[in-house]
């Protein structure tokens, strides 16, 4: 006697999944899944609530800049770019920073390919 591995023809070997709004609610009430997704929503909008800030002091002027720029405080002005692009400590606090980061990261995923590519075609 042997076995038939081979697929149904009524099932299909790879159809992408949706879910309804019951399944939702049973896995909502798994209170591991609740607090995951609670988490997720906690740690996203810490991060990119830290991330809008940075962006939006980025391009407005501050209460030290107010006097520098003749502008008021909070208002929109190229300040900041200005000063990280050229002012004498730009080399030294951000370019050099960011071509040894970026050299890194090439690197990095460089040697990973090198190594992840041919591990599962050997």
């Amino acid at each position: 006697m042997t076995l038939d591995r081979s697929i149904p023809a009524t099932k299909k070997a790879f159809s992408p999944k949706r879910f309804s709004r019951y399944q939702v609610k049973i896995a909502l009430r798994n209170r591991a899944t609740f607090m995951g997704v609670v988490i997720v929503m906690f740690f996203g909008y810490m991060i990119l609530a830290a991330v809008f800030s940075l962006l939006l002091s980025s391009v407005q002027a501050g209460c030290g800049n107010a006097f520098r720029t003749d502008r008021s405080a909070r208002d929109w002005t190229a300040f900041s770019r200005h000063r990280v692009f050229t002012s004498d400590v730009s080399p030294i606090s951000f370019r050099d920073p960011l071509a040894n980061t970026l050299v890194l990261a090439l690197v990095t995923v460089f040697f990973s390919f090198l190594i992840g590519v041919p591990t599962p075609f050997p």
